[in-house]
């Protein structure tokens, strides 16, 4: 009967970590998909800029716009292109004939509207980390999540954008480890069983 018990119960727990833990990588999977849209937003604005600076840098008459570069690094992309909207604003203020020109309210229309879309994009990114948070801060999750080594995901923040290119989800070695842990845990109680039942 000991034996059946334990066996239940083992069953249940395995169950509960498994069930648990595909719910957390569940969540983990939304942050990051959520991270690469504010990305793809950011590298659409990266375009927008290259292209405006193509077609200024085709005119002689004008200082040349330096190109920008896609990046992995988010930071720096989000600070780059940001810089290089400033300086084209600084150029046409420099230029009348510029800042007149149609090319240059499209730029200005295309910028503002793909900052509305990042703007969306970062408060979904910030809803799907405070449901991530919220289930691992809630008893029995936050003992789940420690074990399975999932750490707290950062929110967006504009001035401090470095935060959602650190976060990584589950820590796999932990995973590994505790799935050793509770094979030999499991090998030594079936060892037990074994010899009470010999006995």
């Amino acid at each position: 009967m000991m034996s059946f018990l334990f066996w239940v119960l083992v069953i249940f727990l395995v169950y509960y970590f498994i069930t648990r833990y595909n719910r957390l990588q569940g969540l983990n999977q939304e942050i990051k998909e959520a991270r690469s849209n504010i990305k793809v937003v950011v590298e659409r604005k990266v375009a927008i800029v290259n292209q405006f600076a193509d077609l200024v840098n085709s005119y002689g008459s004008y200082e040349k716009v330096i190109q920008l570069k896609v990046s992995d690094n988010y930071t720096e992309m989000a600070k780059a292109t940001s810089e290089a909207v400033t300086s084209i604003k600084a150029l046409a203020n420099t230029y009348p004939e510029l800042k007149s020109s149609t090319h240059y309210s499209q730029f200005l229309e295309n910028i503002s509207k793909n900052e509305q879309i990042l703007t969306e994009k970062r408060e979904i990114y910030n809803y799907v980390v405070k449901g991530y948070n919220s289930q691992i801060a809630q008893i029995p999750m936050v003992f789940v999540a420690s074990a399975l080594g999932f750490k707290e995901a950062p929110y967006f923040d504009p001035n401090n954008e470095i935060g959602i290119d650190s976060f990584s989800g589950a820590n796999t070695e932990a995973i590994k480890e505790l799935a050793i842990k509770g094979t030999e845990v499991l090998k030594d109680k079936t060892e037990q069983i074994k010899d009470k039942i010999n006995q």
